[in-house]
């Protein structure tokens, strides 16, 4: 499991940006949107996408 976080973890950031599409979607085209959730899926996916690069340190 280890190896597996080691070896993928720096690609986690684009599960949150998939969700995050998926939101926005149903905030401008259907009325089960939540901006809330798109704001709060956005911020996770700039987060994990900052620590995979080395922007934002995780200690």
């Amino acid at each position: 499991m280890k190896n597996l976080l080691q070896k993928y973890g720096k690609y986690f950031w684009v599960l949150p940006l998939l969700f995050s599409i998926k939101e926005l979607y149903q905030v401008l085209f259907t009325t089960k949107g939540d901006i809330l959730d798109f704001l709060m899926m956005t911020g996770m996916t700039y987060w994990f996408w900052g620590m995979s690069v080395g922007k934002f340190s995780h200690k």
